[in-house]
């Protein structure tokens, strides 16, 4: 009977290992994720900053159109 604790307690041990490499995979899966948004922040950012721009070269355009 105490082979079978054992046996018992080796299969929770077992699993609970497989279930931590499993859990580790997921949070690198995670962090991949949180640095692709980065990226991606990165690149909106600069893309806001371009169409700021175009749209002050559109505005002095019109204003100098106007004088």
């Amino acid at each position: 009977m105490e082979n079978a604790g054992s046996i018992g307690i080796g299969v929770i041990l077992g699993l609970a290992i497989k279930n931590a490499s499993a859990v580790g995979k997921v949070v690198k899966d995670f962090s991949n994720l949180e640095k692709i948004a980065a990226k991606t922040k990165l690149g909106i950012s600069g893309l806001q900053k371009e169409l700021n721009t175009l749209k002050l070269n559109a505005n002095l355009r019109a204003e100098l159109k106007a004088q």
